[in-house]
């Protein structure tokens, strides 16, 4: 990779000169932050911020020094407390320190550090949407302050799937960290800490790193981009490598620590590598390398207890192949049914073993490709939808190149990336756009989705093999194991003298229509009301039906988004016999929901329940952005007056009606987002549109009136 060039914001007024450099922490903590850094790597001062920050430390330490001699003679441990030799004298030292203790072998070459102390190296594996993390952040803090001359902080990355702005928080930090050296990657990571307490934003993370000379054009590409994901994925290998499984997670001179732990842990560990450090005749600069010498290279998570694991199943399941897009020869003796998801990380990792599985079976092995976008899965249903387009346009082969392209760019399934790709395989790209606007092929998704429930595919991916069942990616072992079998099988028909092209459905026709339903695991998902939430004045409506849907939602809520898509082609399939009835449920646990429920219903009083209603839209839209100036300039460009909404956001002045929703949705026995009332059935979760249309059309059938309002 080449050296990057980062462009600077002309923004300081401010220097880090030397003499600054004893008041430095004092300066970041009082929010005095503004430093000029060359476009490069360092410091336009020669003095460098990492040892501004040791000098502070220090200065601060030694004015501390009476206190602390005080404490540690009282508690008997003076000399192992500083380094010194103590009274532990069994231990026994090796050329790489002390054979008895557990140590693991952590490189800490390209990682940011901090502190300038080379006996004790203490490497963070943290993640920067991690409040614990943030704990942990300052208690290395307090550590680099007791322990300015022997303590290093050596920064690597472990973004947890589930927080959203982890990763492009990391990719931001290996940035400035190529572009800026260390001190400014550990003063991003200081102040994102401080500023979000793990509620990150991406305003949050290009504020802090504009303030430290980055482009803004340059920052948002490396939000949205993937530029710098081999580098975090790279610590991510490492972490795996190591049992690293939550954050934070600490490994002192190779020996781990997990969880944000009090600083006496820490300590313990820090004067017991003093001490045996002290004992050595190793000198101080290499003696990192030394204790990694000789130490484990790779560390086994301690994993859960697990029963045994049941026999595999033998059912065979009547599984159609007709009408599906199809790989292979239809004269094939094995026929491989996949219900995939385009957006899913393990139908990806499956698609790469179903082509090895290709190329070892050839003309013996067809695949069947079934749609199984998941709920959750933002932009899986319209990436399934431009699959089907393609294979309406030229075919099953340009089907399976599109599917190559998706599986390769999974994060990247935005409407443009999906037209991008029409483009690259020369389909019509006006009639691909008129097929995703008017979402025709949704119906071929919803008979899939229908055909996977029944057979209990309910996550992705799912494989059925001769009408074999195989759930989840598995190792090419156990495919191979099935497909061995079933070929077995499929022979000994053909030697009794089953044609070859009736061959899988002589297999399947006798099979289970169905999977039995696992009742004792399965959650519930609907039941009846007994009594129905009361529709108050100040619920935004749509629509003049007989049927009520009831729709109890957070702004913030992604799941919330994902099911948007689904209540319009209700509208548009129930017109005239669905009304929907909005119902704020903001949950505690986002920032900004509940600031946006109280604009959106400002905007009501304002606008209307139409007004709302394209709030709403807008809102979900732009889920990134709800802080107040966001949710005021959304409101405005509707046509509302920003300075009453942002009144109403401060003053919550729709709080008793907000909590009238809570209210009747508890009393529901509801609780999460997004929650239904479908008549008087529940319906909890971005449900699928087939979910929807069996509640509405038995609602419909039992309607003993023109209206249920």
């Amino acid at each position: 990779m080449g050296t990057k060039t980062l462009r600077v914001a002309p923004v300081f007024t401010r220097q880090c000169h030397a003499k600054d450099n004893a008041n430095y922490l004092a300066a970041r903590r009082e929010g005095d932050r503004t430093k000029t850094f060359e476009s490069s790597r360092g410091l336009a001062n020669p003095t460098s911020l990492g040892h501004g920050l040791a000098m502070a430390r220090r200065d601060r330490l030694q004015k501390r020094m009476p206190m602390i001699l005080f404490v540690l003679t009282l508690s008997g441990c003076f000399g192992a407390g500083f380094g010194l030799r103590g009274t532990r004298t069994q231990t026994r030292v090796g050329a790489s320190g002390d054979e008895n203790v557990e140590r693991y072998r952590v490189p800490i070459e390209g990682a940011p550090v901090m502190g300038t102390g080379q006996t004790v190296t203490i490497v963070a594996f943290t993640d920067m949407q991690c409040r614990f993390c943030g704990r942990a952040s300052r208690t290395l803090d307090t550590l680099l302050e007791r322990y300015p001359n022997d303590v290093r902080i050596v920064l690597r990355h472990k973004p947890l799937r589930f927080h959203r702005l982890a990763r492009p928080a990391a990719r931001l930090l290996v940035f400035l960290h190529e572009a800026l050296g260390d001190e400014a990657a550990w003063e991003f990571h200081h102040r994102v800490f401080e500023q979000t307490r793990g509620r990150l934003s991406q305003e949050a993370l290009l504020s802090n790193a504009i303030a430290l000379g980055a482009d803004a054009q340059q920052v948002e590409a490396l939000l949205t981009g993937d530029e710098y994901n081999d580098r975090v994925d790279a610590d991510l290998t490492l972490a795996r490598s190591l049992g690293v499984r939550g954050t934070p997670h600490f490994f002192v001179n190779g020996r781990p620590i997990a969880g944000a732990r009090p600083i006496e842990e820490f300590e313990e560990i820090i004067r017991e590598e003093l001490e045996i450090a002290a004992r050595s005749a190793q000198p101080s600069q290499d003696w990192y390398a030394a204790i990694q010498e000789n130490a484990q290279t790779a560390r086994r998570a301690p994993r859960r207890a697990r029963a045994e694991s049941p026999e595999r199943d033998l059912t065979v399941y009547q599984v159609p192949i007709d009408g599906a897009a199809s790989q292979g020869s239809a004269e094939a003796l094995v026929t491989m049914v996949a219900f995939s998801d385009f957006e899913c990380p393990y139908c990806g990792r499956a698609a790469s073993t179903i082509e090895a599985l290709r190329e070892r079976y050839g003309n013996e092995l067809r695949v069947i490709f079934r749609h199984r976008p998941m709920p959750f899965h933002r932009h899986a249903s319209l990436a399934h939808q431009a699959a089907i387009e393609a294979r309406s346009q030229r075919g099953d082969s340009a089907f399976f190149e599109m599917h190559d392209l998706l599986f390769q760019n999974r994060r990247r399934m935005t409407r443009p990336d999906l037209e991008r790709y029409a483009s690259q395989l020369g389909l019509d790209l006006p009639r691909f756009r008129g097929a995703l606007n008017d979402e025709r092929h949704r119906v071929t998704i919803d008979a899939d989705i229908e055909l996977a429930d029944r057979l209990g595919a309910r996550g992705t991916p799912t494989f059925f093999i001769n009408g074999r069942l195989l759930r989840g990616a598995r190792p090419l072992d156990e495919f191979v194991e099935v497909i061995d079998e079933r070929l077995a099988d499929a022979q000994r028909r053909l030697g009794n003298g089953t044609p070859r092209d009736e061959l899988y459905e002589a297999i399947v026709r006798e099979g289970q229509a169905r999977v039995p339903t696992r009742t004792r695991r399965r959650r519930r998902r609907s039941r009846e009301l007994n009594a129905v939430p009361e529709v108050l004045p100040h619920n935004p409506t749509r629509g003049d039906g007989a049927i009520t849907i009831q729709i109890f939602s957070d702004f913030e809520c992604p799941f919330c988004s994902r099911v948007i898509s689904t209540l319009e082609r209700i509208e548009e399939t129930y017109e005239g016999q669905v009304r929907l009835v909005f119902r704020h449920h903001p949950l505690s646990s986002h920032a900004h929901a509940n600031a946006a429920a109280n604009a959106a219903q400002e905007v009501r009083r304002q606008l209307g329940d139409e007004g709302f209603w394209r709030f709403h839209d807008s809102l979900f839209a732009h889920q990134d952005a709800l802080g107040e100036r966001q949710l005021v300039e959304l409101a405005a460009t509707l046509g509302a007056d920003g300075e009453e909404v942002l009144r109403a956001i401060r003053e919550q002045r729709f709080q008793d009606e907000i909590e009238a929703d809570q209210a009747a949705s508890r009393s529901a026995g509801l609780g999460s987002t997004p929650s239904f009332i479908v008549g008087n059935r529940t319906l909890v979760g971005a449900q699928p549109y087939e979910r929807f249309r069996s509640l509405i059309d038995d609602a419909l059938a039992n309607a003993s009136g023109p209206s249920e309002r």
